[in-house]
C-alpha cells in the first residue's frame, strides 16, 4: 500500500518518492513500482537517509514481530525528530501522543496517502516521552522481572 499511497500523492500533485531500506521480500516490487530500494544499510547510512526524509513511514500490520519490534523503530524516528506516518498496529498508539495525526489504517493506501500528505503539509514532530529513556525502560523491566519471579 505504500506504493499505492505514493501514486495517489503524485496524482494529487506532490513531488514525492518512496525510498526504502532494510531487508524485505518486497524489494523487487518496490523497484518495479517506481520506488527506490537501497537494501540493508549501516546504522550511519540509515541516520543520513532518515535525516534527508521529509517524512518517514512505518507501514506495519499486526503480528508478533510488530508487537516486539515496532517500538524500537518508532523510538528511533522519534529520537531523530522527523515527521512520522505509522499504521495503528502494535504498541504505536502507546508510543505516539493522543491526537497524533500521522496514523493511518493498515492495508489502506488512501488512509496512508492522507496521513503522508498531512505530515508533508503540516509536519508534526513527536517529542520523546520520558517513558523511552533507558533508565525508565530499565526500571520497568526490573519491576516486570521482580513481578514474574514473585509469581
Amino acid at each position: 500500500e505504500a506504493l499505492e499511497a505514493v501514486a495517489l500523492l503524485k496524482r494529487r500533485g506532490h513531488m514525492i518518492e518512496l525510498v526504502a531500506a532494510g531487508s524485505c521480500a518486497s524489494s523487487q516490487k518496490i523497484e518495479n513500482g517506481g520506488g527506490k530500494w537501497l537494501g540493508t544499510l549501516s546504522q550511519e547510512e540509515l541516520v543520513v537517509l532518515i535525516s534527508a526524509c521529509d517524512c518517514v513511514l512505518v507501514p506495519y500490520r499486526d503480528g508478533l514481530q510488530v508487537m516486539y519490534s515496532n517500538s524500537c523503530r518508532l523510538s528511533e524516528f522519534i529520537a531523530m525528530h522527523v515527521p512520522i506516518v505509522a499504521t495503528q498496529t502494535g504498541d504505536a498508539e502507546h508510543l505516539l501522543p493522543d491526537g497524533f495525526r500521522g496514523f493511518c489504517d493498515p492495508g489502506d493506501s488512501e488512509s496512508m496517502a492522507d496521513a503522508i500528505e498531512l505530515q508533508l503539509n503540516e509536519a508534526e514532530i513527536v517529542k520523546p516521552v520520558e517513558d523511552l529513556r533507558w533508565e525508565t525502560l530499565g526500571d520497568r523491566l526490573m519491576d516486570l522481572l521482580k513481578e514474574t519471579v514473585a509469581q
